[in-house]
This record gives structure tokens, C-alpha cells and sequence, in this order.
């Protein structure tokens, strides 16, 4: 048996492909929740020797957050719908991860410039959206 036809093994534990779809989920809305939450403590002014870090976590969260709506798109398998509309979670994903890095209105308009050490998924080095 594979995985909705892509040849992919079904999880030994489910038995068939929600798990896969759980991990993504619970991946992704870690991301955001890091990017939101290091975001907050951003613009309130860290301090400046904590700044270059939180910088890096808020990044990371922000890669991470954009590879996860990425992978969700790109999922081969229907999915059941539950307490979330599952594939809504990439877009929502994908509306944090511009507010951030282009600077959120409702903060300000702070964006964080991205640290030279991060790597990017589609998110100039200057920050913002390609």
C-alpha cells in the first residue's frame, strides 16, 4: 500500500496519510507561533545585545514558517478536514511571514532586517518577500 499513489509507505502507526499531515501541521504552527511571539518581543526593543538573536530566531521561525506552507501546498494526498482547514494553514503562514518581514502595521511597521547568518526560502536578505 503506498501513500496516495506516490509510492511513499503510509505511516506503520496510522496506517494511512493523516499522520504525515499532523506532523506538517504541528510544524508550521510552531514556526508561526516562534515568528509571532519573537516578533512581539522585537518591536517593544530587546535588548540590543539579545537583538542580533532574536533576529535570527524570528528568521529561522520565518524559513521554517514558509517551507511548511510550501510542503502543505505541494501535499499529494486529499485531506480530511478537521478543527482547521488544513491547506488554510500555509496562506495564514504565508500573511504572518509578510507582516514580519515587510514590517506590521499593527506594531509600527517594524520589519526585522534578516541576520547574514539565516538562510532564505523566497525572503530577500534584506528582509521582505521576493
Amino acid at each position: 500500500m503506498t501513500l496516495c499513489g506516490t509510492g511513499a509507505a503510509p505511516s506503520p502507526r496510522s496506517g494511512d496519510h493523516r499522520r504525515p499531515g499532523t506532523v506538517l501541521t504541528a510544524k508550521i504552527h510552531q514556526a508561526v507561533a516562534t515568528v509571532y511571539f519573537g516578533y512581539w518581543l522585537y518591536v517593544r526593543g530587546a535588548p540590543a545585545d539579545d537583538e542580533k538573536e532574536l533576529a535570527r530566531t524570528i528568521w529561522t521561525g520565518l524559513d521554517e514558517a514558509h517551507a511548511g506552507a510550501e510542503q502543505i501546498r505541494a501535499y499529494p494526498c486529499p485531506v480530511s478536514e478537521g478543527q482547521w482547514t488544513w491547506r488554510v494553514d500555509a496562506d495564514q503562514a504565508d500573511l504572518y511571514i509578510d507582516r514580519i518581514a515587510n514590517g506590521w502595521d499593527k506594531y509600527g511597521g517594524i520589519a526585522v532586517p534578516r541576520p547574514a547568518s539565516t538562510s532564505s526560502y523566497g525572503v530577500g536578505p534584506e528582509g521582505g518577500l521576493r
